[in-house]
């Protein structure tokens, strides 16, 4: 059952008197957990719903958690969680007024929303499916965001951390746009894919059919982009160079596979690193100057990590869970 606006607003404020008993916060918890909010409103999208219950447990009951427990009463101990509670409602407070406004109007929500953020922070690839059934496939330690109210209106405006594989789906009056810094890629529908990691010293756009165009907003340059070619942007210089695409199969890393598209070793090594948890040590300037292009369908980090190596004639040694990068 839904509890009303008038029994929210009273909770919310007996929670921020120190005077909400136990098992109204559990009461008010399990609501947020619960909460079937997808009938109350045409102005809000389901992801948007979900989004607002889920900030609202999390905070709820990451200030809970993160409150002391002195060795004090039951009644006093409460009061301190009710006390921290409350100071969760000044940052969803926001939250909660878009949804009851939505229940009681049904308008002027969508004009408060940020962008959606759907993030790949997991040890495996994530495919997502955009409203307009345009397709991504999100890489390690990747994000994308989009505004949900105006995605597919004029246009369809993305923005990009990390590596993401894009088939986007053709509508000549809706361009497909990825913002990855400065750089914004601009297509109508095409199969491309794109490197920006925040690590890194380079954004790197590969195009696999279609047509794009490129925009550096920083400096209002741009150029297009043809099948199986590359474009690198160095984040330093801000240059960007065109050259063929190195590899044949730049999307392999959408069923698992290591994927080096000239890529810097430094940076190639990194990779490896980050995708199985590895200490590394080694000295930059062994690796200056030197860059990799390689499709690894590899199980384990050492064969990953010696084939890379035995490019430029390096070698690695495992020992006490530190590895080294030495010259043959």
């Amino acid at each position: 059952m839904q509890p009303s606006r008038q029994s929210l607003e009273s909770f919310l404020q007996r929670l921020k008197d120190g005077a909400s008993t136990p098992e109204e916060i559990d009461l008010f918890r399990d609501w947020i957990a619960s909460a079937d909010l997808s009938a109350e409103t045409e102005s809000l999208t389901l992801e948007q719903l979900e989004v607002y219950k889920l900030r609202m447990h999390q905070q709820l009951m990451d200030t809970i958690k993160a409150t002391p427990a002195p060795r004090i009463g039951r009644r006093s101990m409460w009061r301190i969680y009710a006390a921290a509670a409350a100071i969760v409602i000044t940052v969803s407070a926001g939250i909660l007024f878009l949804y009851l406004k939505a229940r009681t109007t049904g308008q002027g929500a969508k004009d408060q929303l940020a962008f959606s953020v759907i993030r790949n922070d997991r040890n495996v690839v994530r495919k997502v499916t955009m409203p307009d059934g345009t397709i991504v496939w999100l890489n390690r330690n990747s994000q994308l965001e989009f505004e949900p109210h105006q995605y597919n209106q004029e246009q369809r405006f993305v923005r990009l951390s990390g590596e993401g594989y894009f088939e986007v789906t053709k509508d000549p009056l809706k361009p497909f746009i990825v913002a990855t810094g400065n750089i914004h890629t601009r297509v109508l529908g095409t199969a491309f894919n794109i490197e920006a990691y925040q690590e890194e010293s380079e954004i790197r756009i590969s195009l696999v059919h279609g047509s794009v165009s490129l925009e550096d907003k920083a400096r209002s340059v741009t150029a297009m982009l043809a099948p199986n070619q590359t474009i690198r942007y160095s984040l330093q210089t801000k240059d960007w160079q065109l050259m063929p695409m190195a590899v044949n199969n730049i999307s392999a890393w959408t069923s698992g596979a290591l994927v080096f598209n000239e890529v810097p070793l430094g940076e190639a090594i990194e990779r490896i690193g980050s995708r199985y948890h590895l200490q590394l040590q080694y000295n930059k300037e062994l690796l200056h100057n030197k860059r990799i292009t390689a499709v690894l369908s590899v199980h384990d980090w050492q064969e990953a990590l010696r084939n890379v190596l035995f490019v430029h004639g390096l070698q690695f040694h495992d020992k006490n869970g530190v590895v080294s990068i030495l010259a043959d």
